[in-house]
């Protein structure tokens, strides 16, 4: 199994879940996120690994094409850049999360993580396939 493929049969579920979550329990996640802007472990563990995730796909696969493999390079560099960010910059990047509290920001969140999951495990799964 190539990179590529690994990558999308992992996060493309995990994305399509966030997306229906973020959903189906708005309001659960709007306290989540305000709470994590206050800082404190959950902001430094989710930069931590973060920065696992970004530097793990990014060592392995660092291909820049139009395609499913562009595009698990794209997700590795913003969380590779995201995970610096929040273990550098906790007090600013604590900051800007305030502003995802909004019921358009988490619907649009919400769409895109769906849309990148249903693209991630297709690629990963093949789910035309299994459809018709």
């Amino acid at each position: 199994m190539d990179i590529t493929t690994l990558v999308a049969s992992l996060l493309g579920p995990v994305y399509l879940a966030v997306g229906l979550g973020l959903l189906i329990n708005k309001k659960y996640y709007q306290d989540t996120i305000a709470s994590m802007a206050k800082g404190g472990a959950l902001l430094y563990f989710g930069g931590a690994a973060a920065l696992v995730v970004g530097l793990l796909i990014t060592t392995h696969q660092n291909i820049w094409t139009l395609n499913a493999a562009g595009l698990v390079t794209l997700i590795g560099w913003i969380a590779l850049l995201k995970g610096l960010a929040l273990l550098i910059l906790p007090k600013q990047m604590a900051s800007l999360t305030k502003g995802c509290t909004a019921d358009g920001a988490i619907t649009i969140g919400a769409i895109l993580a769906i849309v990148l999951g249903l693209y991630l495990t297709d690629t990963a799964y093949d789910l035309m396939a299994l459809i018709g």
